[in-house]
């Protein structure tokens, strides 16, 4: 998105910008608060009026001859100075309950729209280091932001309507001093958006700060790591690194604030001369007659609500036009592409007879120079399982990532049943395709989501869970949990239990054949589980899986060897391939990989 727009226009897209967004939230709620903070400032005029009136009428009947006429005048004028209060009471009152409904209403529809944007864009976008710079400034800055935009476009009635109603009751008598209150704001105007700027500057330059020090604080004070950061005894290591890192925004700060509220005092310096100036001269025009003295007060307080509601409005513009320079990363964001999830490709239909094919495929990270996959062709049949055995950093996970279309080769090409993986409906695809990283999060408070996550539609069938909860071998221990299947996982929800790794892992397992795929990738899946276990999970999941593809990766070759068919991945280079027998003849990287861990365990 282009911000090289002029002032004007930036404040009038984020203007363009808050009122879509608020209408798309709740129009009816929208309606309401712009009429009700419209309606508090137009009461503005009859309270000024009954306050001059009340004025004169005591003035006037000083001493006079016929009190109780001029004290009955005042109760009068008393009495609706009291019923516009309430009146204005009441609308204010509904206006800022309105104003929170909006607002709940508003950041839910915020959350959940960043949230689902960020599940679309593209994995090279996820994985730049720019781009996490920028995202962390718009997850720490753009609900808080939002809501400032949703308060100040929803302030601007009440403001303008205070601005005008205070103008309207002596412009025709005396334009001048309209003209002089506008110009001796304009210092202050000037200041505000200068001082804007600098601060979206500003905060520009901590993103990277901020992004350090909330790393650091995960590690002291968020990680699940908790026994390990016990026994490094590295929690006095964390912290002055945390402190370190907030000094160096503190300064920053420091330094912008100093510069700010100094041009502020200088400029509110002059706003408060000319106000000042005003009152001695509408007392002088009270005293030579020109005015009452009713009028010299009610000009008075009609000066002070201007500028009040003045300074009130070009504060809710000025940070407008701040918001703007924070949301038009929101913006660029919401706005963001993906080339690789194509929504309009060619549909798959099961089964897969065309089998997978990688064709020549070399592939590097973008902006990276050394090249992760150099020339890879194979081909896996329908209905064979597969093994990726390797060095770390080899490419195996780099395969699954493209086979998954998060990427796509500099050369070459992979077929899924025979279409290249770029030109499928990526969503549709994404059904048949179910991959267990060794990273994997939860996506579920409860066991029972956690295991539905890879199949939401199917998350009430118990039966189909528990059926693969007893192939991951982990049925067991969540029948011995006090809620079972409704049992949370993680200790920060009541009866919440933190399961070991290995016991992660069979979770896993069953959450990637709950979804029943046409292939299922399994990377190091049984790493953390006991060699018996180990055993017995994999010959249930192969015995699942005649009918599917199965791709697994590991280092043990207990696993591997059960493999139809062994590729052994070398600097990017498929340089072995064949059955745990045929390698084993060959007595190549395979044989002596092998060798080596069989060793171990003697």
């Amino acid at each position: 998105m282009k911000k090289n727009f002029s002032a004007l226009a930036q404040i009038i897209f984020i203007l363009k910008f808050a009122a879509k967004f608020l209408w798309e939230t709740n129009k009816k709620t929208f309606l309401i608060v712009v009429f009700l903070n419209a309606l508090v400032s137009l009461f503005i005029i009859p309270n000024l009026l009954l306050d001059k009136a009340f004025l004169d009428i005591l003035v006037s009947n000083i001493k006079s001859p016929q009190p109780l006429s001029a004290f009955r005048a005042i109760l009068w004028i008393v009495a609706a100075r009291f019923a516009l209060q309430a009146l204005r009471s009441l609308a204010n009152r509904f206006a800022g309950y309105y104003s929170r409904v909006l607002s709940w209403e508003q950041n839910q529809r915020a959350e959940v729209m960043i949230g689902t944007k960020y599940a679309t864009i593209a994995v090279p976008t996820l994985e730049d280091p720019d781009f996490k710079d920028r995202y962390q400034k718009i997850e720490r800055e753009s609900l808080n932001r939002l809501q400032g935009v949703a308060n100040n476009f929803i302030s601007l009635p009440r403001h303008l309507t205070g601005v005008i109603s205070s103008l309207s009751f002596f412009i025709v008598t005396q334009p001048f001093v309209v003209l002089t209150a506008l110009v001796s704001l304009v210092p202050a105007i000037i200041v505000e958006r200068v001082f804007v700027k600098k601060n979206y500057e500003l905060e520009s330059q901590i993103s990277l700060l901020h992004r350090f020090r909330g790393m650091y604080y995960y590690y002291l004070g968020r990680t699940r790591s908790y026994l390990e950061l016990r026994l490094l005894h590295i929690h006095e290591h964390l912290g002055l690194q945390i402190k370190k890192y907030w000094q160096k925004i503190i300064d920053k700060r420091k330094a912008f604030s100093q510069g700010r509220r100094t041009w502020t005092y200088l400029a509110g310096l002059v706003d408060d001369a000319v106000s000042y100036s005003f009152d001695g001269l509408f007392a002088f025009q009270a005293i030579v007659g020109k005015i009452s003295i009713g009028s010299a007060q009610a000009y008075i307080r009609a000066i002070s609500n201007f500028k009040q509601s003045f300074t009130a409005l070009t504060g809710a513009i000025l940070e407008l036009y701040e918001n703007y320079l924070y949301l038009t990363d929101l913006v660029w964001f919401l706005e963001l592409d993906n080339p690789y999830y194509n929504t309009q490709g060619r549909k798959l239909t099961p089964p897969f007879k065309g089998g997978i094919t990688f064709k020549d495929v070399w592939f590097k990270y973008p902006d990276t120079e050394n090249w992760i996959l150099k020339g890879v062709t194979f081909q896996i049949s329908p209905r064979e399982n597969i093994a990726l055995v390797g060095k770390n950093g080899a490419g195996k996970t780099t395969l699954v990532k493209l086979l998954c279309g998060f990427y796509k080769p500099d050369k070459g090409q992979i077929l899924v049943n025979n279409t290249p993986v770029q030109q499928l409906n990526k969503p549709q695809y994404w059904k048949y395709l179910s991959v267990l990283f060794q990273d994997s999060d939860a996506f579920g408070i409860t066991v029972k989501e956690i295991v539905s996550a890879s199949d939401i539609a199917k998350s009430e069938n118990l039966d189909k869970i528990k059926e693969y909860t007893r192939v991951s071998q982990i049925d067991s221990w969540i029948e011995s949990l006090p809620h079972k299947y409704a049992n949370p996982i993680g200790r920060d929800f009541k009866d919440g239990v933190s399961p070991s790794s290995g016991q992660w892992q069979r979770i896993g397992i069953a959450r990637a054949l709950f979804k029943d795929p046409e292939v299922l990738v399994l990377d190091e899946p049984t790493s953390n589980v006991d060699p018996e276990a180990e055993e017995q999970i994999f010959n249930e999941i192969l015995d699942i899986g005649r009918k599917k593809i199965i791709i697994f990766i590991s280092h043990r070759f207990s696993t591997v060897r059960r493999a139809d068919r062994i590729l052994v991945i070398d600097q990017g280079l498929i340089t072995e391939e064949g059955s745990h027998d045929q390698l084993m003849a060959r007595q190549g990287t395979y044989s002596r990989l092998f060798h080596l861990q069989a060793k171990s365990y003697k």
